[in-house]
This record gives structure tokens, sequence and C-alpha cells, in this order.
């Protein structure tokens, strides 16, 4: 079985996961222009897409952000702190 190793995030780039999370929960895509989530693009752990809500009278209704990968989820969840997860008995 392979070992893969979880990169160690800096406070800003924890911050930045959990701004894109947090806009996943809320069934949105997080609309930022700042340098650090392409950055984190680089990394894999962040991606850049669009979101189509639907359809109205003009066409299309589309949406561009960012979202997390599943490596983003994956490196931001290891390094969640364990109480605040949220439903866990303390």
């Amino acid at each position: 079985m392979e070992t893969v190793e979880i990169p160690k995030l800096t406070k800003a780039q924890f911050k930045a996961l959990e701004r894109v999370f947090a806009a996943e929960i809320q069934g949105r895509v997080l609309q930022s222009r700042a340098k650090i989530y392409d950055e984190m693009a680089t990394d894999g752990l962040v991606e850049h897409g669009t979101l189509i809500l639907g359809r109205d009278q003009f066409g299309l209704i589309k949406v561009e952000g960012w979202s997390l990968t599943h490596a983003g989820r994956l490196v931001y969840c290891m390094q969640c702190p364990s109480d605040s997860i949220a439903g866990e008995p303390k």
C-alpha cells in the first residue's frame, strides 16, 4: 500500500479552504480573485469552474467560482481541529 503525505497548510491556506468548504455546504461556489486560490489550484486543492443554476428567459444562469477538489476536501478535513467537527460528541 502506498503512503500519501498530507501537506501542512498555512493559516491563510486553511482559512481559504474553509471559505470554499462553507460555500459548497451552502450549495454555491466561492467567487474570489485572491491569488491564494490560484496557488492552491496549482497544488490541486481547488479548481475554478462554472455552476449552472438553471435557465430563464435570457438563457442559462451560470456562476463562475472556486470549488474544492477531492484532494482539497481531504486535506481540509484532515487538518480541522477535532473539537470543531459538527456532530461529534463532547
